[in-house]
């Protein structure tokens, strides 16, 4: 028998391999975990009803004063306030997505303003205004909230679906 033809038994692979690979990778994956925890989200608001509005403006920090405005009037109809929910400018939070998100801020309610359910990470893709219940959790995809401000019957149908989510 030469060395490329070594024939190992049960006993003495178990000996020679005391420390498991799985152990290790558990050890690695425990760390990302750690990380993702750690993770510091750029949001307003304090999420007192789990509720999540994501926006993305790559080229701004944050909405503009009339898009700050609408929101404010959006939230107000809904009986909500800046503490009930999350604001947050998905292009300033690397990583933003459907898998990290939800489960973070403990959402019932996610609203996606110009952000397509597939690119957020859902395994589902959806229309504009049709409200789509998926693990627990409510969401409502809707147009830019720049194209909701200065279109009537834009606003008209988001009215419609967050009358429905919000038992108004």
């Amino acid at each position: 028998m030469d060395l490329n033809h070594i024939e190992l038994t049960p006993d003495l692979t178990s000996q020679l391999y005391q420390r498991s690979l799985i152990a290790e990778e558990r050890k690695v994956e425990s760390k990302t975990k750690k990380r993702n925890e750690e993770k510091e989200w750029i949001y307003t608001g304090q999420n007192e009803r789990n509720i999540l509005l994501l926006f993305d403006h790559p080229d701004k920090k944050k909405l503009t004063k009339g898009q700050e405005d609408f929101l404010n009037k959006i939230l107000n109809a809904c009986h909500l306030k800046q503490n009930d929910i999350v604001l947050m400018n998905r292009s300033l939070n690397a990583g933003a997505d459907y898998k990290n998100l939800p489960e973070f801020f403990k959402c019932r309610i996610v609203l996606l303003f110009g952000i397509e359910p597939v690119s957020f990470g859902l395994p589902m893709n959806f229309p504009q205004f049709q409200i789509q219940s998926f693990s627990n959790c409510t969401f409502l995809y809707a147009p830019a909230i720049d194209e909701l401000g200065n279109d009537k019957v834009l606003k008209s149908k988001l009215w419609s679906c967050l009358k429905r989510i919000f038992n108004i």
